[in-house]
């Protein structure tokens, strides 16, 4: 089984994300055979940190689960906030 094709895009802000103060928004696509899993957040690395928690979450019986490529600290200032679900 291959893993996972990953895309990251940045969009546009949503009103909730605006007043969380989030500069931007990015949004990153994980997927495999036909399931896709959606993680936003406030930079690229934390829309996939977001992603890669919910594939695992999902897909957790199914697979064995994807390794966190990123630290937290990689996350910068929002190493503590959370991408907002879709």
């Amino acid at each position: 089984m291959h893993a996972p094709l990953i895309e990251t895009r940045r969009v546009k802000r949503r009103w909730i994300e605006r007043i969380l103060l989030w500069a931007r928004a990015y949004e990153t696509k994980l997927w495999q055979s036909g399931h896709e899993v959606t993680g936003r957040g406030p930079t690229p690395k934390a829309s996939e940190a977001a992603a890669i928690k919910k594939w695992n979450e999902e897909n957790s019986e199914v697979t064995a689960p994807l390794s966190k490529t990123l630290g937290d600290d990689d996350l910068g200032p929002y190493s503590q906030q959370r991408g907002v679900p879709l």
